[in-house]
């Protein structure tokens, strides 16, 4: 047991010497490629150092007249969209002009026609006026003109007459039959069989 101990302790004391070299080694190896490969990105002379800065100087050019190539296009970009937004909005201020500009004038036709249908309405009010009075007169002037020939009827023949057709109880609610019967001098009989004996009587008498 013992000695199967003893041999694995020097075994492994055996591969930790060997794992020593090899990483020395690896290490070694390390450093060189890791020392060559930054004197390869360094430069070692000033030729080399100019080219460097020439090299960044250039780029730098390169990007910022690619910067400022952007910039004159946004500012031009930018200057169209000013003019067309300038455009539009003198459109909307002749849009509102000519919208305000109706609507003045909508305004007063509105006025105008409500003045004219006030006119109207009162001329309506004045024809209808006039006709009842045109109508008044004309019925005035009917029975005037009725009147006139029943007076001179009457003169002319005094042994005359009037037989109504309308029932004797309903003359006093006519107007003309009560007009009539004075204009007779009251000689106004219904036209009914009494009536008539009555009529008859009145032209004997």
């Amino acid at each position: 047991m013992i000695e199967l101990i003893m041999f694995f302790a020097l075994g492994f004391l055996s591969a930790s010497l060997v794992a020593l070299v090899l990483l020395s080694a690896v290490w070694h190896r390390a450093v060189r490629l890791t020392t060559k490969r930054i004197e390869g990105a360094i430069p070692v002379s000033m030729a080399e150092i100019q080219a460097d800065k020439d090299q960044l100087r250039a780029e730098f050019a390169m990007s910022t007249r690619r910067l400022e190539t952007s910039v004159e296009h946004l500012k031009l970009k930018t200057t169209e969209q000013f003019a067309e937004l300038g455009r539009k909005n003198d459109t909307i201020r002749k849009l509102k002009q000519e919208t305000e500009e109706k609507s003045a004038k909508v305004g007063a036709l509105e006025a105008q026609e409500r003045v004219l249908r006030q006119k109207l309405v009162n001329t309506e009010e004045e024809l209808s006026l006039k006709s009842k009075e045109l109508h008044l007169a004309e019925s005035e002037l009917a029975r005037k003109a009725g009147a006139v020939w029943m007076e001179r009827i009457a003169r002319t023949y005094p042994a005359c007459v009037w037989l109504n057709p309308v029932p004797e109880s309903q003359w006093q609610h006519t107007h003309s039959i009560r007009m009539m019967k004075q204009l007779m001098g009251g000689r106004m009989y219904p036209l009914t069989l009494d009536g008539l004996d009555r009529a008859m009587r009145e032209l004997v008498r």
